[in-house]
């Protein structure tokens, strides 16, 4: 994904990093995934040196949208062999294979970002590896498959919204899940609806839903 708009934020991940349609809690062989699991991986002393480094390489990749070219490709490189030795050794480190998949995504290598995160996804389903699945899939024109992904991933973020983890960028990723599922149209009747009484405002307005290009936002990614 180029460095644009306001979905960025989901992108890179490390520590301290509604009506309508309520998503599909279809068949899975994977386990949900639990933030307890978070609290034990980061409370364990032993997870220190992965988590450190993790959020090493999720810096490297920050980085990495400043500069173009050769010292674009070796920023991306080491932030990837650091992820890939973090796995190695932590294997159930979630954030890590996010992080890995992102490196590919910007190498424009989307099969192996794909596989990254079925393959976190065959131990974990994270909220964020399961929609990025979604717009992978939907990058290859796989509409359908896609569709799915992303009801998928608007369950996940339902129940992980329910704990006490989650945050203000569980809610934003979220409500870009509804949006491609919903369309522009749909969503903005939602907030219309969900808001019409309300003296809050919604985490998307309805100037950033008008603005919304599915097809920009897709081939960014």
């Amino acid at each position: 994904m180029k460095k644009t708009g306001i979905f960025i934020f989901s992108l890179i991940l490390v520590y301290n990093s509604c009506s309508g349609q309520q998503g599909d809690a279809s068949d899975s062989k994977s386990a949900f995934y639990n933030p307890d699991f978070e609290i034990t991986f980061f409370s364990n002393a032993e997870n220190v040196d992965a988590i450190e480094r993790n959020t090493l390489a999720a810096n490297l990749i920050e980085k990495s949208y400043a500069v173009e070219g050769t010292l674009k490709d070796s920023i991306l490189n080491e932030a990837k062999n650091i992820l890939e030795d973090v796995i190695r050794n932590n294997e159930l480190f979630y954030k890590a294979y996010v992080n890995l998949a992102t490196v590919f995504i910007k190498k424009r290598n989307f099969d192996k970002a794909e596989l990254i995160l079925k393959k976190l996804n065959d131990k974990i389903e994270y909220p964020y590896a399961v929609f990025y699945l979604g717009i992978l899939l939907e990058k290859k024109g796989k509409i359908k498959q896609a569709k799915e992904k992303y009801k998928r991933a608007l369950y996940l973020y339902n129940e992980y919204l329910k704990t006490y983890m989650s945050s203000i960028n569980d809610e934003l990723s979220r409500e870009y899940v509804l949006l491609l599922l919903e369309g522009k149209e749909e969503a903005a009747k939602r907030l219309n609806d969900q808001f019409a009484n309300s003296e809050n405002l919604p985490i998307l307005s309805k100037e950033d839903i008008k603005s919304f290009d599915r097809d920009k936002f897709i081939n960014d990614f």
